[in-house]
């Protein structure tokens, strides 16, 4: 796993391992750093798991970058988003790249936010829901 391959204190200068923050101070993280990352592991529990990571970033006008597994690959419309198989080696390329391309970080991050405030929106996944509600209601309706 790449935090394991790092936890001796060999890593680049870049990659930084944050640990023991209040709740409150959590999305405050956001504001030091350019990129975020999720890296999962392809397991039945962590199919289950929310795209929060995404939401969390794209409300930072972050670029994310993720492993290849769901929750992730349900968002795989979301060029704000990076897919990086489950390898140390592909992680590490794809985030130096990332890196030395601050450019390419901004433009990704605001797509990103662009994409979370289309699909997260609390406004839009209401009406979604309102919808859904009242088309199960007219359906109960029509069958009486």
């Amino acid at each position: 796993m790449l935090i394991d391959k790092f936890a001796n204190g060999d890593r680049p200068s870049w990659l930084k391992i944050v640990d023991g923050l209040y709740p409150n101070e959590y999305g405050m993280l956001y504001t030091h750093f350019d990129i975020a990352i999720a890296p999962l592991q392809n397991t039945k529990f962590n199919h289950h798991k929310s795209p929060l990571k995404i939401a969390e970033a794209g409300a930072y006008s972050m670029p994310i970058v993720v492993s290849a597994v769901d929750p992730y690959g349900l968002h795989w419309e979301n060029d704000g988003m990076i897919m990086v198989p489950n390898d140390t080696n592909a992680w590490i390329n794809k985030l130096t790249e990332l890196i030395e391309n601050p450019m390419a970080i901004g433009i990704i991050g605001k797509k990103n936010r662009q994409y979370c405030e289309s699909i997260f929106n609390l406004d839009i996944v209401n009406q979604k829901r309102l919808s859904f509600y009242e088309q199960c209601i007219s359906n109960t309706q029509d069958h009486h």
